[in-house]
């Protein structure tokens, strides 16, 4: 569930971007320290881009927030479901049909490096 928190931190949506088979997505690398065998060891690391998108989700959407997009329309496909709670609105939803409807909303609209599909 999530609780008080707006759409667009729902955050399965960056686990979609990442199993989602589609080309170009942007990655961005960072160092952090890890132990390894008792010594601390600076190890860089790269990841898809859960910032800025790992896809150019403009192109499809302008300006419209990608993330709260994917799961309106997750929402809209009968995937999850929202109820009043007190003077908020809480989201219900099952995480693996929210993976594969987000996946699916991916690989629809870049497979080809983009569309204008939004469904």
């Amino acid at each position: 569930a999530v609780l008080g928190a707006p759409l667009d931190t729902v955050t399965l949506v960056h686990h979609a971007e990442a199993v989602a088979e589609v080309p170009g997505k942007r990655h961005v690398s960072y160092g952090m320290p890890v132990i390894l065998d008792g010594e601390r060891l600076w190890q860089t690391f790269s990841d898809i881009d859960t910032s800025e998108g790992a896809l150019p989700y403009e192109r499809v959407l302008g300006e419209e927030p990608y993330v709260e997009h994917i799961v309106r329309s997750a929402l809209a496909a009968g995937v999850g479901r929202s109820e009043p709670v007190g003077e908020g609105t809480a989201y219900l939803f099952d995480a693996r049909g929210l993976v594969e409807h987000a996946v699916g909303w991916i690989e629809r609209n870049f497979a080809s490096g983009g569309s204008t599909d939004l469904g």
